[in-house]
């Protein structure tokens, strides 16, 4: 964790090198981390065994934790939709709180979209965590990369070969 924020802080200050923009990269890296270490259920709607509802649930718990540390009161704001708000002291607490909502991927992205506002820069957020949290359904990502040009998409499978992002899915 400690290098995943460290690297975080070295990434935002090129481009948000501010307290606030630096915390925000912090804390969105540290949900992702987390959501990579904790195993997260894609079929947490479906999940049968107890067990892996407790694990699921403690996983939750823990990221609003960890949402908290950073952002105290994301989950009590009032978020009104439409505003626009580019800052990462508005933008990430409403990530945490959209995503928290959030029963898939796809969920979470509908919700970061239709919530209105600086949508891009939210939805970026939202689903950079989702990714973490749920993976990415496979008619999706086929979908998507259907879009790019063929030396984008060597590119892509460069990425995928060492970031090891096809294993979790």
């Amino acid at each position: 964790l400690s290098q995943v924020l460290e690297e975080a802080e070295k990434t935002a200050l090129p481009t948000h090198n501010h307290p606030e923009g630096i915390k925000g990269a912090k804390a969105v890296a540290h949900a992702i981390w987390h959501f990579r270490k904790s195993n997260f259920s894609e079929n947490y709607k479906e999940c049968k065994d107890e067990k892996s509802k407790e694990s699921d649930d403690k996983a939750m718990k823990a990221f609003k934790n960890i949402a908290r540390s950073y952002y105290e009161d994301f989950d009590t704001r009032d978020y009104p939709k439409g505003k626009f708000d580019e800052t990462c002291m508005d933008a990430v607490p409403l990530s945490f709180y959209l995503l928290s909502q959030a029963s898939s991927f796809e969920d979470a992205i509908r919700l970061a979209i239709s919530h209105g506002g600086d949508s891009d820069t939210i939805g970026a957020i939202v689903g950079s965590i989702a990714e973490a949290r749920f993976g990415i359904p496979q008619e999706m990502k086929e979908k998507a990369l259907s879009y790019l040009p063929d030396d984008m998409k060597d590119i892509w499978k460069q990425f995928a070969e060492i970031s090891s992002i096809n294993s979790r899915q």
